[in-house]
């Protein structure tokens, strides 16, 4: 899996707070189970997760440098339908909906300037990390291409749209900036039982 996680287009940071927008791109794992609840509808859940990606924010005038290293892992109940599964198709297009639960997590760690006010520099060394995490709750769509290949075993890329529901500036994780849309392509196999 690969997720991309685009700043917000409304992030206004001010002099003194945090910038840029805790944004980037990373790979990581996907999986899931999903229960035929007929031959053209599914249930299931979903789990992906992401290695942390690195942005590294300056705040208070230029004399904050904060590291941040962010992830989102997001578990997702989800409603697949397809066409029939009886017929004798061996690729098929199927929609995605349902609701995420989102674990935010940041290893954050921050060094101050000792040099003259204005963020001139230099810094001094950067303190311990500490983890801000906060759960939030999102919706999820997308689609899967799936090609069966033999009776048990399917493969094929799918694509996941969540959007999130984010902390505002002055709220707790506020200053992270993070972005409301996380795109997460991926290639998946399957097995059937």
């Amino acid at each position: 899996m690969y997720s991309l996680q685009p700043g917000p287009n409304d992030f206004a940071p001010t002099p003194s707070s945090a910038s840029p927008a805790v944004a980037g791109n990373s790979f990581g794992l996907f999986g899931g189970v999903a229960v035929a609840l007929s031959a053209s509808a599914d249930v299931g859940v979903e789990f992906s997760v992401p290695s942390r990606y690195e942005v590294l924010q300056t705040a208070r005038y230029g004399d904050l440098r904060i590291d941040n290293d962010h992830r989102d892992a997001i578990l997702s109940e989800l409603v697949r339908l397809h066409s029939d599964r009886r017929q004798a198709h061996r690729v098929r297009l199927e929609a995605v909906a349902g609701v995420s639960q989102v674990w935010e997590s940041t290893l954050q760690r921050s060094a101050t300037s000792v040099g003259p006010p204005g963020g001139t520099g230099p810094f001094g060394p950067f303190s311990a990390q500490t983890e801000l995490t906060r759960i939030t709750f999102g919706l999820t769509g997308g689609m899967n291409l799936v090609w069966t290949v033999g009776k048990h075993f399917d493969f094929g890329p799918l694509l996941r749209v969540h959007w999130i529901s984010r902390a505002a500036v002055g709220e707790e994780n506020g200053s992270l900036g993070l972005g409301a849309v996380i795109v997460r392509p991926a290639v998946a196999a399957g097995i059937r039982f």
